[in-house]
């Protein structure tokens, strides 16, 4: 589980701070305001630590968020500064932190820290110009390795495999999710690891032995939660087919229709759900506005799901939302007693004189937030007052 993130100099933050993050973790907040961005941070780890002899793997058209160049997403566009990245995780072995610092050297991005540590352990590697390979120091331990993030260890303190392993195990969800298809489906034979960026891997997921075992009824139970269907299942076009279709009932006409005939709102956030059931425990999920396209009671019961997935299965999530009623409903339980309000760590974001800027909510255990920003999502007193003057002044004219 992540438990610490802070990046510096990174895209729209100067300093993000240290970022306590929780078992549920929300991030609020304006657009363009640098929400994206912390996701992203965290994202840029790990696909640099499941890269091979890559310093900070920034993308490709092929990886999981592709981010340009260094001068892309270095801070003000200004090369001459560092790149710096901190993290924490806990796992079986106890607590690891990672600090790493990277620069650009003639338009190469170079390594200028990187200490990793699990436990007592301590691994310090530097890069050496000229050099096939990097120098390191385990523990006082001196030797040579292929590059920073793959130092391997047969003990089951190695820091850095502690490290891989808890960024393998975060799984990434993006806000612009593919509509289903209206062909059928056929199961590939591999379970993926994920239901995928944007979502298209949904299918193979439930159709994969643990998806049909553990995934489609609790996927079906939540959308029945939800009230979005009254049922979901996968049918075989014909008896004896490979291939097969999903079908849902809807809750007013109580008829089966395609997956593909039903609302948007349904399509999108079909793969949070199956996520939600599908990512092993203990793992991390992130994902972006998760109540995409879903009606304010959906986006509530929604929340309720995520809270359960957090607690019963033991699924941290990380997402960044928009939605006023997910959050009211989180404050609501944990004034219940139902989630604990240490459980919770929820963000506002901000620019502020040309740089993000992010301010920990601080909600109590009675679930009010002590210091509420303005406007966090919109004036709504505003909005009343505005309403009631136009009303008075037509009834006014009509007296006239």
């Amino acid at each position: 589980m992540i438990t610490r993130l802070r990046a510096q100099n990174f895209k729209s933050w100067k300093d993000t701070g240290d970022l306590r993050i929780a078992p549920l973790t929300g991030l609020f907040g304006t657009n363009s305001s640098g929400k994206t961005s912390i996701l992203q941070a965290l994202l840029l780890l790990k696909q640099t630590a499941g890269s091979d002899r890559r310093v900070l793997f920034l993308g490709d058209e092929r990886s999981l968020i592709n981010l340009g160049t260094f001068k892309d997403v270095i801070h003000n566009h200004e090369e001459a500064q560092t790149l710096r990245f901190s993290l924490s995780w806990r796992n079986q072995e106890g607590e690891g932190h990672l600090d790493g610092s990277f620069a650009s050297r003639h338009r190469q991005i170079t390594l200028e820290r990187f200490r990793c540590t699990l436990g007592d352990s301590v691994l310090e590697v530097t890069e050496v110009p000229g050099m096939d390979g990097f120098n390191f120091t385990l523990n006082g331990q001196k030797g040579l390795t292929r590059w920073p993030w793959g130092y391997q260890s047969s003990s089951s303190s190695d820091p850095v495999s502690g490290l891989r392993l808890s960024l393998e195990l975060a799984s990434y969800l993006g806000p612009l999710r593919q509509r289903p298809e209206r062909s059928p489906h056929v199961w590939s034979g591999a379970a993926p690891s994920s239901v995928g960026a944007d979502g298209a891997q949904f299918a193979q997921v439930l159709l994969s032995p643990r998806g049909k075992k553990h995934v489609m009824g609790a996927v079906e139970g939540s959308l029945r939660r939800m009230k979005l269907a009254e049922s979901f299942q996968s049918r075989p076009i014909h008896q004896g087919s490979e291939y097969v279709e999903f079908r849902l009932r809807e809750n007013q006409s109580r008829t089966d229709v395609l997956l593909a005939d039903m609302g948007f709102g349904i399509s999108q956030v079909l793969p949070v759900l199956v996520e939600c059931f599908y990512a092993e425990e203990g793992a991390t999920f992130v994902v972006e506005q998760p109540e995409l396209h879903l009606h304010p009671a959906a986006q509530s019961e929604l929340a309720d799901v995520l809270m359960d997935v957090v607690k019963h299965r033991n699924i941290q999530i990380i997402l960044e939302s928009h939605s006023e009623h997910l959050l009211r409903r989180l404050q609501r339980r944990i004034a219940e007693e139902e989630f604990a309000a240490k459980d919770a760590a929820l963000y506002f974001c901000e620019m502020d004189d040309g740089a993000s800027k992010c301010t920990e909510l601080q909600i109590t255990e009675e679930g009010t937030i002590k210091n509420w920003p303005k406007d966090f999502f919109g004036n709504e007193m505003e909005e009343l007052a505005a309403t009631t003057k136009a009303a008075m002044k037509r009834r006014l004219a009509r007296v006239k």
